[in-house]
């Protein structure tokens, strides 16, 4: 019981991505809008699936699209407070976090949704974050579970 909890303890911490899927698989090459979102994070959510080739193509007509994608992105900024850098805490908490929705339009269903964090719990502030990398996480997240 006591190896089960800390696993469970290791995978809250370690996770940094959660998804859940829903209803299904969705099909290679159906279309797929993505909706403004704040700080450009569906700027960053296109290119990453085309860098990471997901098997779905990207309109940007919304009348076209067989699945939406919406979500949304906090920014909190840089928090590293004195005691964080003193202590060498820096970069263990996310400063951004996304939040995604995979919607199939003709049923107004939810297929798939995920959220991620930025923060790098083994470079911490040496590696790079932000809006990127939350966005470079969700795509992982869809192709993983979807594909």
């Amino acid at each position: 019981m006591n190896r089960l909890f800390k696993f469970v303890i290791f995978l809250a911490f370690f996770g940094g991505f959660q998804s859940i899927a829903h209803s299904g698989v969705v099909e290679s090459g159906a279309t797929v809008y993505i909706a403004p979102m704040n700080n450009g994070l569906n700027t960053f959510i296109s290119a990453e699936m085309l860098k990471q080739k997901v098997p779905l193509v990207i309109t940007t007509q919304e009348s076209k699209a067989a699945y939406i994608l919406t979500g949304s992105s906090l920014d909190k900024g840089s928090n590293a407070k004195w005691y964080d850098v003193a202590f060498g805490t820096a970069g263990t908490r996310d400063s951004v976090q996304a939040s995604v929705t995979l919607v199939r339009v003709k049923d107004k269903s939810v297929v798939w949704a995920g959220s991620a964090g930025d923060r790098s719990v083994v470079f911490g502030v040496l590696k790079r974050g932000g809006e990127r990398k939350a966005a470079l996480r969700v795509v992982r997240g869809l192709k993983k579970d979807l594909f």
